[in-house]
Parts: structure tokens; C-alpha cells; sequence
């Protein structure tokens, strides 16, 4: 025995036992397969929590363990004392009480010379403690392994001992890459010995750091850590490692940003914008919409309908229910201001949805278009007068205009050879002045026009045949041909293609230089177009006119060479998708070039 080893007597080393049973939580029982008799020590009464005079037998000291485990308990204490086998087993009980404790069950066999079992003794020892420590440590380690944030542990030193997946994830380096590394391989470089040096004070002293950090991946990109250093203490309070904890913030800060950079610009908008609630409560409005209706701060209007802002708010919770239906509305509202005045508002509204596509808000934008609105009505009104007016004067002017050529033709028997080279000079005057009429009718009528322009497929041929021979018999004093056959396709176009082409001959026409004009037409279609060029014999087109011949500001009667009637040109070829331009052949005359889609 050990008490004798030691040269303690049987008193001392019976205490001494007892003692360690105290602390360990340990119990020892010894049974006598023979005689059917089972011994307990003290600390076996204490860990099934029942009285000392207690006298279990075998079959009652089984059946204080958990009933999930007594069958094997039985099998192994059987086989124990049949087969001498020793056991080894973690095990539950239910105490006396009904608590649950954790066991940890030994037995070993002695048998006699004949091998048969003389004494079956064991131990067990109350770990319950161990197992409620082994659970928090593996949920711990569960947790760790499986959360999204980056952690590492680290000695005192700094060299990482453990990182979970989230830190491979998020940082990009591997387990085996960072274990004996320290966390300067994160170092992006955007912070100064100082801070370091703060930090390691901060921690060796117990304290937790918080900072957010700039650091960076192992393929270079800078990522954002809101990250936690704590101290890792030992029971008597000595500092033993650290846990950093990181938390990936990288897309939030991004977020951030572009939210300051949305509120800046929508405070910074000349629009109205208001945002509400999915019922129409207003959440939040801009500067400009508080200008809009007379707000002198945002906070008049939070928390109200987004009905009571409008002059008819029956119209407006319909525009709401809408909105609700489709997802978007726009049009016009009269809106209300603070002091009761009104004004005409153009309303755009749509929902503002998460990723998932949810509606969680209604986003709306304003203007106020009263002045808007208010020259259209005067332009309305302008371009009714322009259109009357148009139509008075070209009656009478083609009126008196015949009745002057009528006159004129019935002068050609009566005039010398000597006057009739003036009397040509009136007629062709007469008959400039009457085409003058149908291009400021063709103009009034496009730049009046209210409708879209709708176009149709027009046929290139015919329609330049027509205007080529109504030419050649107003100008028989010039050559004007075509070259090669006209592509016989159609043309995404309307009637106004001869005004087009009628412009254009005249102007290559009547600001020749020569005595005898020649004109030649020449049309070459292409997948997606057709491209016609007229080309003249006149002076040309200087090149300081080239780029403005066809503006605005080139378009009055009297100028020379640079008339309505190329602004005209300009205005529907444009209408129809195509272009125009000028440019001067290398002998001087000018070539004019349009481009026009065909009929897809």
C-alpha cells in the first residue's frame, strides 16, 4: 500500500484519501463477485449525493446510471467479472436528487490462481465540470470556425497560432500561409509607427483596442476591418495572448460613401425630391422642395400625407394607388404651397426596392413647370398667328404674284428685243418670288407642327423624277441631270422630301455664277441608306460658311446663298434620322451630300 511505502500510519493515509476524494471528486468501490458484496468509499456517497449508511448492492449501484447507458454498463461489468476485462468509460448518473452528473467509470479484475474473479474494484470520478468545459470549448470553437468575421489568435508577441475560415476568406491568405506570421502581413501602409505603438500599449495593458482598420489582401486590394483586439488573461490576470475579431466593412463603408454622395446631390438638386413611406407618410425632402412649396425647414413636413402638398387630393392618392399598381407614375399636378398660392409641378414617382426586389419606399422628383407652361401657351398662341399670318400673306402675295406674271407674259409681243431680256428677268423674279411662298409655307408648317413627324415609307425615285423635271421647266436656261440610274427604294420619309430636293436644286441654281448652270444628281444606296449628292458648277461654298449654312442663324430671305431654304433642308433631314452636308469639288463648284435612311 502506498501509506506504507511512504511510512505514513493507516490514520494519516486514510485521511489523506479521504482528502483527495474531497478535491477530485473521485469515489472507489470494490465488489465481491462470490459473496455478492459491494463496498463504497465516502466520496462515491458524495457523487450520487446519498446518505453513508447506505448499503447498495450491484444491481443498485447500476441503477443510479442514466438509462441510456446502464445496458452497457452491464455488459462491460459482466464481461469484466466473467473475462477478466478491465473498462474504461465515460458514463451519466442520476443522482438521488434527479440531477444529471458526468462519470467517468474504471474498473480492473482480480482472480486467484485458477483465473477466477476474486474482486471486481474501479473508480469514478465526477467530471462534470470537464464535460461542461469540453461543451462550452467545442461550441466555442463551432462558433468561431463558423462565423463570418475574421479571427485570429496571437501569443504575446504577435505571431498568429490559430485563424478561422472567415480570416482565409476575407483576407485571402491561408491557414498555413498565416500561422507564425504576425498581422503586419495585413499592413496596408496607411498608418504611422505612433498608432501601432498606441495599439500594443493599449492591449498590453489589459484594455480592449477598437479601431477601424485600412488593411489589405494578400492580392493587394485595401479592405476595411472594423476590428477588436481583447487580451487573453490567465485566472491570476497575466496577459497570455490576444483575439482579434474582424468584421468585413469594406462594402458598408463603400455603401456609405455613395450615400453622402446621393444626399449631396440630392440636396443639391434643383428638383424637388421627396421620400415616403410605402403608405405616402413623407420620411424625408430636399432643400429645393422646401423652396418649392414655401417650407422654411424640413421638418414642417415629415410625418404628413403626401396628399395634402396637392391642390386635388383626390387626384393625388390616385396618382399614390398607381403607383402602387404598376410601380411608377408621371404627369402633371397642381400643387399647394404653404401660403395657399398654387403651381403646376411635373411629377416623376417610382419605388425604391431592396436587392430582393421588395418596394420599401416611394421616391418622388418635381419641377415646377408654371413658366414652362406658360410660354408654351404664348408659343401656342405665336405659332397660331405665324400660321395665320403665313397664310394671308402667301395668298395675297400669289395672288398679285399671278395677276404681275399674267401681265408680264402678255408684254412678251409687246416689247423690242432690247426689252425682253428685262421682261425674263421680271418673269423669273415672279415665279423666285412664288417658290419663296411654298418654302415659307413648308417651313412654317415644321416649325409649328405641335404632332411627332410621322414618317413613311416615300419612294427616292419618283419623287426626285418629279421634282429634277418641275426644275428643268422652271430653269431652262440650265443642265440639270442625273448620273446613273436613281435606286428605285424607299426612304424613311414624308411629303416633305421634295421640299428637300426642290431647296436644294434651287439653291444650286440660283446662286450660280455661270451663264449656263449645271447641276448633276447622283444617288448610291448602301445597306442602312442611300447617299445622293448634288453637285453644281457655281462658285462654291466658302469655308467659313461650310459648318453654319444650314443654322438658324443663316436662314433670313435676303441672305446671300445661305436662305431658309437650306435651314428647311436641315430641319427635315434631321426629322428623318439622316444628315446634310457641303463641300467644295476641287474645279469650285459645291457639292451638297444627304444621307437618308431607308425603309428597314
Amino acid at each position: 500500500m502506498l501509506y506504507l511505502h511512504m511510512g505514513m500510519s493507516v490514520t494519516d493515509a486514510d485521511g489523506l484519501f479521504r482528502r483527495i476524494q474531497d478535491i477530485a471528486d473521485i469515489g472507489i468501490w470494490e465488489y465481491n463477485p462470490q459473496s455478492d458484496s459491494l463496498r463504497w468509499s465516502d466520496g462515491l456517497y458524495q457523487i450520487h449525493n446519498v446518505e453513508k449508511g447506505y448499503e447498495p448492492t450491484l444491481e443498485d449501484a447500476i441503477g443510479f446510471y442514466h438509462p441510456d447507458d446502464r445496458d452497457e454498463l452491464k455488459n462491460i461489468v459482466n464481461r469484466a467479472i466473467e473475462q477478466g476485462e478491465p473498462y474504461d468509460r465515460e458514463l451519466q448518473i442520476v443522482r438521488s436528487d434527479g440531477t444529471v452528473r458526468d462519470v467517468r467509470a474504471q474498473g480492473e479484475v482480480t482472480t486467484d490462481e485458477t483465473g477466477e474473479t476474486t474482486l471486481l474494484r474501479g473508480v469514478l470520478r465526477d467530471i462534470t465540470e470537464r464535460k461542461q468545459r469540453d461543451r462550452e470549448l467545442r461550441q466555442f470553437k463551432e462558433a468561431v470556425e463558423q462565423a463570418a468575421h475574421a479571427i485570429y489568435i496571437t501569443d504575446t508577441d504577435g505571431t498568429i497560432e490559430y485563424v478561422n475560415p472567415a480570416f482565409e476568406k476575407i483576407t485571402g491568405y491561408t491557414a498555413e500561409e498565416t500561422l507564425g506570421e504576425t498581422p503586419a502581413i495585413l499592413n496596408s501602409g496607411a498608418y504611422d509607427e505612433s498608432f501601432y505603438a498606441n495599439l500594443w500599449e493599449t492591449i498590453l495593458a489589459g484594455n480592449d483596442w477598437e479601431h477601424e482598420m485600412i488593411d489589405e489582401r494578400k492580392n493587394g486590394e485595401k479592405i476595411i476591418l472594423a476590428q477588436t483586439i481583447a487580451p487573453i488573461e490567465t485566472d491570476d490576470g497575466n496577459v497570455e495572448g490576444f483575439v482579434a475579431i474582424n468584421r468585413d466593412i469594406t462594402e458598408r463603408k463603400e455603401q456609405e460613401k455613395q450615400l453622402q454622395i446621393y444626399e449631396y446631390a440630392c440636396n443639391s438638386a434643383f428638383s424637388g425630391i421627396a421620400i415616403a413611406s410605402l403608405e405616402g407618410e413623407l420620411r424625408s425632402v430636399n432643400p429645393a422642395f422646401c423652396e418649392m412649396w414655401g417650407y422654411a425647414d424640413r421638418e414642417t413636413v415629415r410625418g404628413r400625407s403626401v396628399t395634402e402638398f396637392w391642390n386635388d387630393p383626390g387626384a393625388a392618392a390616385e396618382v399614390v394607388a398607381a403607383i402602387r399598381e404598376t410601380g411608377s407614375w408621371e404627369g402633371e399636378l397642381e400643387a399647394v404651397r404653404q401660403d395657399g398660392s398654387t403651381f403646376l409641378a411635373y411629377c416623376s414617382a417610382s419605388y425604391v426596392k431592396t436587392d430582393g426586389g421588395e418596394p420599401t419606399a416611394l421616391m418622388s422628383s418635381f419641377v415646377d413647370i408654371t413658366e414652362r407652361k406658360k410660354h408654351e401657351r404664348q408659343l401656342k398662341q405665336a405659332n397660331e398667328e405665324l400660321e395665320m399670318l403665313n397664310r394671308v400673306v402667301r395668298h395675297d402675295i400669289r395672288n398679285d404674284m399671278a395677276v404681275i406674271l399674267g401681265w408680264a407674259e402678255f408684254l412678251e409681243e409687246h416689247v423690242d428685243e432690247t426689252g425682253t431680256d428685262h421682261l425674263k428677268k421680271i418673269l423669273s423674279s415672279g415665279e423666285h418670288i412664288v417658290e419663296l411662298t411654298e418654302i415659307a409655307r413648308d417651313y412654317v408648317e415644321t416649325v409649328t407642327s405641335e404632332e411627332t413627324v410621322e414618317l413613311k415609307p416615300t419612294p427616292l425615285r419618283s419623287v426626285l423624277d418629279t421634282e429634277l423635271t418641275l426644275r428643268q421647266e422652271s430653269y431652262p436656261d440650265a443642265d440639270i441631270s442625273t448620273i446613273g440610274s436613281i435606286p428605285d427604294v424607299e426612304l424613311q420619309a414624308n411629303e416633305m422630301l421634295s421640299s428637300v430636293f426642290r431647296n436644294l436644286l434651287n439653291n444650286a441654281v440660283q446662286h450660280n455664277d455661270k451663264d449656263r448652270p449645271v447641276v448633276e444628281i447622283m444617288a448610291e444606296e448602301y445597306a442602312d441608306n442611300v447617299e445622293i449628292t448634288i453637285r453644281d458648277n457655281g462658285p462654291g461654298v466658302p469655308e467659313s460658311q461650310q459648318e453654319t449654312i444650314f443654322g438658324k442663324g443663316a436662314q433670313s430671305l435676303e441672305s446671300s446663298g445661305t436662305g431658309i431654304g437650306l435651314y428647311l433642308v436641315q430641319m427635315i433631314v434631321a426629322q428623318y434620322g439622316g444628315d446634310v452636308a457641303v463641300r467644295n469639288t476641287d474645279t469650285g463648284g459645291a457639292v451638297f451630300t444627304l444621307r437618308l435612311p431607308k425603309v428597314s
